[in-house]
């Protein structure tokens, strides 16, 4: 019986969700907005950031969805410089985790 490394099961799981992620994208024609991040300086409040990539008013939602895609609703405690996610594949919606350097290539 072959065991394989516990980091190697975990390689094969994060590539797994990946694909699959990048399925259900193309499935449910998820748009790249654009392969990088936005940073912005907001207020606190409630924001509604774009999933689908059809927005207009980038990164933030415009209610022109053309799937199931609903906006993710989020809520900033604090004032600051956020850096916002461009691509629609970040694994931390809506912020930037750099997904959009895998795209990009």
């Amino acid at each position: 019986m072959l065991i394989l490394p516990f980091s190697f099961l975990l390689l094969l799981l994060f590539l797994f969700g990946a694909i699959l992620k990048t399925l259900y994208n193309l499935f449910m024609k998820k748009k790249c907005f654009q392969p990088k991040s936005m940073s912005l300086n907001l207020d606190v409040g409630t924001y509604y950031f774009c999933t689908c990539g059809h927005s207009k008013d980038q990164p933030f939602c415009d209610s022109t969805h053309t799937s199931d895609f609903k906006p993710k609703r989020f809520y900033i405690s604090e004032a600051s410089n956020y850096s916002l996610c461009l691509c629609k594949d970040s694994l931390n919606m809506p912020f930037c985790d750099g997904s959009h350097r895998r795209l990009a290539s």
